[in-house]
Order: C-alpha cells, then sequence, then structure tokens
C-alpha cells in the first residue's frame, strides 16, 4: 500500500490532481498535493509534504462527486455524506493561524452549495486537542458548526 500511495502522491509532478482516478479495478482516488507549486519553482529537497487523497470503492461510484480538491484539502460527496480529508498547517509554518483559519474558511465555503446529513473529518489537523488553544477552538467550532 505504501507504494500505491508514494505513486498517487508523484502523480502530481507536472498535473493536478483534481479529479477521479482509478487506483485499481476496485478503488478510485481523489487527490491534490500542496507540492505542485514548490516542484514548480525547484528540485524538492527535503522530504515530500502536503499530499491528501480520498480513496473510494468502485461499488459506490455512482453516488460519488467531488466537490474541491484544493492544495490542503479534498472534499468528496457519497450519497448524502461529505468526506473531507484535510492538511492544515504544521506549527512551524509562518503564517500558521492565518492558513489554518482560511482553511477551515473554504472548506466551508465549499460545503454551503451541497446537501448533506453527514460529516466525515479528518486528515493531519495539526492539532493538539488537549490544549484549547485558540486553533484547537476554530476547529471546535467548525465541528460544531457543520457537524
Amino acid at each position: 500500500m505504501t507504494k500505491l500511495l508514494t505513486t498517487v502522491f508523484a502523480a502530481s509532478v507536472g498535473r493536478a490532481l483534481t479529479e477521479k482516478h482509478m487506483v485499481s479495478t476496485r478503488t478510485m482516488c481523489f487527490a491534490s498535493s500542496a507540492m505542485d507549486e514548490a516542484i514548480s519553482k525547484d528540485c524538492l529537497r527535503g522530504r515530500p509534504f502536503g499530499g491528501i487523497s480520498i480513496f473510494v470503492n468502485n461499488t459506490l461510484a455512482q453516488a460519488t462527486k467531488l466537490i474541491k480538491a484544493a492544495s490542503c484539502y479534498v472534499i468528496v460527496l457519497i450519497g448524502q455524506t461529505i468526506v473531507i480529508n484535510a492538511y492544515l498547517p504544521c506549527v512551524s509554518s509562518p503564517c500558521r493561524e492565518q492558513e489554518f483559519v482560511e482553511c477551515l474558511a473554504n472548506i466551508m465555503n465549499d460545503m454551503a452549495e451541497v446537501n448533506f446529513t453527514n460529516v466525515i473529518f479528518g486528515g493531519d489537523l495539526n492539532t493538539d486537542f488537549g490544549t484549547g488553544d485558540k486553533l484547537c477552538n476554530a476547529l471546535f467550532g467548525f465541528a460544531e458548526d457543520k457537524g
């Protein structure tokens, strides 16, 4: 599975993964990468970053629609359930608070026109839920509003 995920991540070089991709005869993938801009400027130094995807079983293909594939999140509607995979900024990001709040606001905007009854939200949230800091509170507020 690691090789499969690496292949999907590396595939974004030279083209955006902002549509459905068949991964196998049983699975499709909706993916995006924050690396596209970094790679277009220079050779990557260090480990890859910012790759996110949602894998969906092909039996759900008819009920599945890509809502948005942005650099920090992917939103897919499966039936009446919105599935969100987000990669929120880490502590070392220079403008972390602004990027964090903007990402949540963008997700909310993208969800606004969609009819849904359930939300599944996951990913690398880069938040310590035990601290109760303002970013944690922003995430809780988002969950309260959309949950």
